[in-house]
């Protein structure tokens, strides 16, 4: 259509439309965002960090609610990454869900529906740069095409303000809270628990997903067995990194000029491009070094051990001397530290490793979206959405409802947004004549939707995760999803 042949459709596609995905600086930034994010994760999941959190949980689990509650916490606290959270805390508690009589289908559900809605939704995560730069390319849309914008021209402060609106995933968060606490399940969900319960059922059903080699997923990144799983290997670095990220935010966002800014002006002017970026470099290299003053010896975790270190450095000195490499057999007895620094740049490595697909579909994605736009395909949108025939304030449930249709399709969630956000947030802005409400709940019904349509998905890789990590039938989440879902449309036009 653009070019009036195949072949060169096909050479323009590679040449401008991957290659201009690529060649953004802002998409740029989000890409080394998600690789560093993804390489701390990476770091902390060798140190035992992650496994060290479940595990501190697992004293509170004595019956089938604890059992869901510490599932739910774990979910909750592993919030920077779906994919962290599905393998990690998911795997990890399936041997006590599966003691205190909890069906695998509810505990992949739990995890699932604890994954993508907080990472969606916390300002700190692997998902927040890319909502970020989809956010701020509409805005900066907005700001060539409209002389005075009503929108404020930050990506994360309305990244922000779209929070209080993404109903779904904050009703997805309370439904699971309250199914545990009231002990009700209802269709699918409910005979799967009284399976379990009544015949002692584990192996996730007929429908369960396996992994390749028809056993459990494994990792490959897990720390090694002598290495002592303590929950602060997890919360320091984390902590430390929405320190430095807040610090940026504000560093970048203050104005010297204006001494009465508040703190929504200064994160509306902070660059939140540059914080992100920094911040979690910054977290990598305080968690490596945070590392390094521990050491492990007998399943103790020993700090600052000067002393060995000083022992360590006379028994290299002494085996040089004796012309002696083989080092590791002679202090195979003695404290050593929790990560040498190989294991801690391999481990970043295999955690830039897992996002690597995603990163191939978020490229294409972007693409698509160029794409579409060059076919006019968003005048199409355009046109529909500013008709007269149509009222403005149904624009956050048609956005919501399109999202979850998309994403119930593709299985991506990344895949919907970018397609969604050049379609409808502009016509969304000039059909409502920049109301913000409005502006704001359209933003948040494409990222919304675009999770509970993954949610509902057989085919997302969320999906299959959690059902192959806990054995589980990949569809039998969808009739919850279609139950906390509904009224996330319904509040979505009352609330306009």
């Amino acid at each position: 259509m653009i070019t009036g042949s195949i072949t060169a459709g096909f050479r323009t596609m590679l040449d401008t439309y991957l290659l201009e995905a690529l060649a953004s600086e802002d998409h740029a930034f989000v890409m080394l965002f998600i690789l560093f994010m993804s390489g701390l994760v990476g770091i902390i999941e060798k140190s035992g960090g992650l496994l060290g959190i479940t595990e501190a949980l697992r004293g509170f689990v004595k019956t089938p609610r604890s059992a869901q509650l510490a599932a739910f916490a774990a979910g909750c606290l592993i919030f920077f990454d779906d994919y962290s959270n599905c393998l990690i805390a998911g795997n990890s508690m399936r041997p006590l869900s599966d003691l205190a009589g909890v069906s695998r289908e509810k505990l992949a559900f739990i995890v699932d529906a604890t994954a993508a809605p907080i990472a969606s939704i916390s300002p700190v995560s692997a998902w927040v740069g890319f909502e970020i730069d989809l956010i701020q390319q509409e805005l900066n849309r907005i700001y060539e095409l409209y002389d005075e914008p009503t929108v404020p021209n930050s990506g994360f402060g309305v990244f922000l303000q779209t929070i209080p609106y993404r109903y779904y995933c904050i009703f997805m968060l309370f439904f699971m809270f309250s199914c545990i606490l009231s002990g009700r399940d209802s269709g699918p969900m409910l005979i799967a628990e009284r399976l379990n319960r009544i015949y002692g059922r584990t192996d996730g059903g007929e429908g369960r997903a396996l992994a390749v080699d028809g056993g459990a997923l494994v990792s490959h990144n897990e720390p090694a067995p002598d290495t002592p799983c303590r929950w602060w290997n997890m919360a320091f670095p984390i902590a430390m990194l929405l320190v430095y990220i807040f610090y940026l935010l504000v560093y970048t966002g203050k104005d010297p000029s204006n001494p009465n800014q508040t703190f929504l002006e200064i994160m509306e002017g902070s660059d939140s491009y540059s914080a992100l970026l920094w911040g979690t470099m910054a977290g990598a290299l305080t968690a490596t070094a945070f590392y390094f003053l521990q050491d492990k010896y007998q399943g103790r975790i020993i700090w600052f051990n000067v002393k060995g270190y000083m022992n360590k450095a006379r028994r290299t000195i002494r085996s040089f001397r004796r012309n002696n490499t083989d080092i590791e057999e002679e202090t195979e007895t003695h404290p050593k530290i929790l990560i040498r620094y190989d294991e801690a740049m391999s481990s970043f490595m295999i955690g830039m490793e897992k996002i690597f697909q995603s990163l191939v579909t978020l490229i294409l994605a972007w693409a698509s979206g160029q794409i579409m736009q060059a076919v006019g395909l968003n005048r199409l949108f355009g046109a529909i959405i500013t008709s007269p025939g149509l009222d403005y304030k149904m624009l956050p449930t048609i956005s919501f409802c399109t999202s979850i249709l998309i994403a119930f399709a593709t299985g991506t969630s990344w895949g919907t947004m970018t397609i969604m956000f050049p379609l409808i947030v502009v016509p969304s802005y000039e059909a409502s004549s920049g109301d913000l409400n409005i502006v704001y709940g359209v933003i948040a019904g494409i990222l919304a939707g675009a999770v509970a349509g993954d949610h509902a998905s057989p085919i997302s890789d969320t999906t299959i995760l959690g059902a192959m990590g806990k054995r589980e039938k990949a569809s039998v989440s969808i009739f919850f999803v279609f139950t906390s879902g509904l009224p996330s449309p319904l509040l979505s036009l009352f609330s306009i």
